[in-house]
């Protein structure tokens, strides 16, 4: 990826309820808009999943790579108390993997617009995921294919889809982001359409993530902050 994309990270958590609290009373304070600001950041989101506990975080801006590497040294007091709180939700080993986990965007679409949903979904621990991996970069390298995907995609209300990868230790990590008018309905369609073309995907992501319908169970966005 470039330094002017966004990044999506995950990592496990020890503690998602104490880790909920604290982002979501963080939303809204001056504080965050000057640490967020201070990074160089256009946008920055954070995502909280239960079962099994993990933390997901969205960088975006021009130089987001940079934002990431100042995210992990900088001396800003509410940036290192975010770190403090990672450290402790998350274990001290869990604080250094996000920073040093190997990460990679897989497929990435979009209409050229900005949805006003966005949600991510995260698999993880399947033997089958590198040959989902591969299928999904065969599938982003074909013409034909992303054509009649640019089409259904819009026409179901997304406005971005990305597939990320990101290997935890022995955990091979799977991330989902979508964006659109209404993210659960716009899944759904995937999920119950009737044309070939879902279907292909449907018999794709259930033999590699044993998953059936992705509208369900996703994690709950507790920070969403924009410049």
């Amino acid at each position: 990826m470039t330094n002017n994309e966004g990044l999506l990270l995950s990592l496990p958590l020890r503690d998602p309820i104490g880790y909920r609290e604290a982002a979501i009373a963080d939303q809204g304070t001056p504080e965050l808009d000057e640490a967020c600001r201070a990074l160089g950041c256009s946008r920055v989101l954070t995502w909280v999943q239960q079962e099994p506990a993990y933390l997901i975080v969205r960088w975006e801006g021009e130089h987001v790579l940079d934002s990431v590497a100042r995210t992990a040294t900088a001396d800003n007091p509410f940036i290192a108390r975010w770190r403090g709180l990672i450290r402790v939700f998350a274990g001290e080993a869990g604080e250094e993997a996000l920073w040093d986990a190997s990460h990679h965007r897989v497929f990435a679409w979009t209409s050229g617009e900005e949805g006003p949903e966005t949600s991510v979904r995260l698999f993880h621990g399947s033997a089958m995921v590198p040959a989902y991996l591969r299928a999904m970069e065969d599938f982003g390298g074909d013409p034909a294919l992303l054509g009649v995907f640019d089409r259904i995609r819009r026409r179901q209300g997304f406005t971005r889809l990305e597939v990320w990868h990101q290997k935890l230790g022995e955990d091979d990590v799977v991330i989902w982001l979508a964006e659109g008018r209404d993210v659960a309905g716009a899944y759904a369609e995937i999920f119950e359409g009737k044309n070939d073309f879902d279907r292909r995907i449907r018999k794709l992501v259930g033999a590699s993530l044993n998953v059936s319908d992705p509208s369900g169970g996703m994690p709950e966005l507790v920070l969403d902050w924009r410049a």
